[in-house]
């Protein structure tokens, strides 16, 4: 392929012919090949440059040189089709394939080179953005396939959340099985306590993690992340729904990993045997990539490296607090005619007034925090086991305990309040057929007046185990301190007279003589 001449050397010779210098000479200066200088004599010649009193600008020369290079293409008889196929947005090779049908028979490239001069693309302008020390840092998930998890002995999908600070491009890895709004929380936690600093905002997705998606259309998911920002000192910045470029730094940074250390690592595996790439290989082998690559190359445009350029921006975040957040997790619930929520299977109560209400809840790892109508109304210590009952005696209605005696709903919900093995026994009374067992429900739940809640649970259990039911018998328990024993230890005095129904015992009323044959 010949030279190519730029416009500023085609005016030089033209120049040198303007100054009657011959063609040999021009081409021992310049090294300018002689026909492409007797081509230039030709155009100059026809153009009349070499009788003007001042030689033509390098566009006019430029120009004219383009227009002798415009030659008819055989693919100039489709140009209007293969517009079409250019706006419908066909590759390349699906428009050779239609060429091909037409019997015009050209390899892809002289397809592509042939649309590329005909129809070229006006690219969009692109605005750089620059940012300033501990500004902003944007955040997203990428799926890195399927791995083999160690701890739960199986192959897993495996997702890697990346948080990117803008300025520096320093970035916090870490590699998860689910994107679910404690995941993706935890993730933030971790990841400040990395940078040991928070940026002023934090840009995130609004498609493709499912807590993202969950934080615009569920108002007590976004709640949550609200309470995480607060608690840090940072601002939330979503992204425009289908417009992931908003946080297109993150976005280059999930490509660079993909392109750069998951291939190198998957092959790494392989060597070892492992189609299946270890997922605990792969945190490790992350961290040390990470480390030793990515913090160590030149970013473009910076002449820095991450690591170089992180130590700058340091001083600019804001410190994380010692003591870490309090992951909570939000519920609405309908108040019931007990005065109770439920939540996480344990009951708490709510003032009576609230009684067929909805209330928005709140827990975390120590307390349950209760609001209606945007209001904190009470809160309750988290309760240490299942079904158990958190209640304040002020949250009751002033007649309560008329209102627990007087009808079998009441007396259940009284026995239920005292403890579940209760409330099983009582129910167990007031289920039984042909009897009406509210006076006897009633009393064994006023025997916790007496004896407290704690020994007539475990009298409960005890009567249930032996399948003792009845007022008299629940008594009986609590007088001899039965309820101390464990269930199934058994005690003569109580339990002699008790003859399995099953197992009954026969006497003939007159002995073997009355029969005797005489």
């Amino acid at each position: 392929m010949p030279k190519r001449i730029e416009p500023m050397e085609k005016r030089e010779i033209v120049k040198r012919l303007k100054m009657s210098q011959s063609i040999r000479g021009i081409y021992r200066e310049t090294g300018t090949s002689r026909d492409t200088i007797r081509l230039i004599k030709k155009i100059a010649l026809e153009k009349g440059w070499l009788d003007r009193k001042h030689i033509p600008s390098e566009k006019e020369i430029d120009k004219c040189f383009n227009h002798q290079g415009d030659k008819s293409h055989p693919l100039d008889a489709f140009q209007d089709k293969i517009l079409e196929w250019v706006k419908l947005g066909y590759t390349y090779l699906v428009i050779n394939n239609m060429l091909s049908k037409k019997n015009l028979k050209y390899s892809e490239i002289t397809v592509r080179r042939y649309i590329q001069k005909r129809f070229p693309k006006e690219r969009r302008p692109v605005i750089r953005r620059f940012f300033e020390p501990g500004e902003v840092a944007e955040v997203d998930f990428g799926y890195f396939g399927i791995m083999y998890d160690e701890k739960s002995n199986r192959n897993r999908k495996i997702w890697v959340f990346s948080m990117r600070l803008n300025y520096s491009r320093k970035v916090y890895r870490e590699t998860v099985f689910d994107q679910t709004a404690n995941t993706f929380f935890q993730c933030h936690i971790h990841a400040f306590e990395y940078f040991n600093g928070v940026p002023k905002k934090v840009v995130c997705d609004n498609l493709k993690a499912a807590v993202i998606k969950a934080c615009i259309h569920d108002p007590m998911v976004n709640r949550t992340y609200r309470m995480l920002a607060e608690y840090y000192g940072f601002l939330i910045s979503p992204c425009i729904a289908g417009t992931p470029q908003h946080k297109g730094g993150v976005e280059k940074d999930m490509d660079y990993v993909k392109r750069n250390f998951l291939p190198i690592f998957r092959e790494s595996q392989k060597e070892i045997g492992r189609n299946t790439p270890s997922a605990a290989d792969c945190v490790r082998e992350l961290r040390l990539w990470t480390q030793e690559t990515d913090d160590n190359h030149i970013v473009k445009y910076a002449g820095s490296s991450p690591k170089e350029l992180f130590a700058e921006e340091t001083n600019f975040m804001q410190p994380v607090k010692f003591e870490r957040w309090d992951p909570v997790v939000w519920y609405k619930r309908k108040v019931g005619d007990d005065w109770v929520i439920v939540i996480d299977k344990a009951f708490y109560s709510v003032p009576y007034r609230l009684i067929g209400k909805e209330v928005t809840a709140y827990s975390n790892s120590s307390e349950v925090v209760i609001f209606f109508d945007y209001d904190e109304i009470t809160r309750h210590k988290k309760a240490e086991y299942e079904w158990e009952r958190m209640k304040k005696p002020e949250h009751s209605p002033p007649n309560e305990a008329e209102y627990l005696a007087t009808t079998s709903v009441g007396v259940r919900k009284w026995a239920f309040m005292i403890g579940n093995q209760t409330g099983s026994y009582v129910a167990r009374i007031l289920d039984q057929k042909g009897v009406d067992g509210l006076r006897p429900a009633r009393a064994v739940c006023s025997l916790s007046k007496t004896c407290g809640n704690e020994r007539l649970e475990a009298a409960s259990k005890r009567g249930l185990f032996y399948n003792l039911i009845g007022l008299k018998h629940i008594k009986a328990i609590l007088e001899k301190g039965l309820d101390r024993l464990p269930a199934d230890q058994n005690e003569k005095d109580l339990f002699e007279a008790q003859i399995p129904s099953d197992k009954e015992s026969f006497i003939y009323a007159r002995d073997a003589s009355y029969f005797t044959m005489k």
